[in-house]
């Protein structure tokens, strides 16, 4: 339910790589990024192609740093932009 401009907020201030996007948010997406060229989009609504045994493929294991944060959950934003509370 985010504005393009909300959506551009979140993700200069969480410093995000990527936006997932799905087909009904598309445009959202299309129009928060146009004024943020080092953030890039997945299209998350395009299917994922299955191994040849029928299951999608899982994804190597990552180092995790215990103390980075988890996720930024951010707020409705009531009287401005949403803000960003980090777990």
């Amino acid at each position: 339910n985010y504005t393009a401009a909300q959506v551009a907020t979140i993700l200069r201030d969480s410093g995000a790589r990527v936006l997932c996007s799905s087909e009904r948010l598309d445009a959202v997406a299309r129009e928060a990024l146009a004024e943020l060229p080092d953030v890039a989009r997945l299209d998350v609504h395009a299917p994922v192609a299955p191994s040849h045994d029928g299951h999608r493929a899982a994804e190597p294991g990552r180092a995790v740093d215990a103390a980075a944060p988890a996720v930024i959950l951010y707020t409705s934003g009531t009287t401005s932009d949403p803000k960003g509370v980090v777990l």
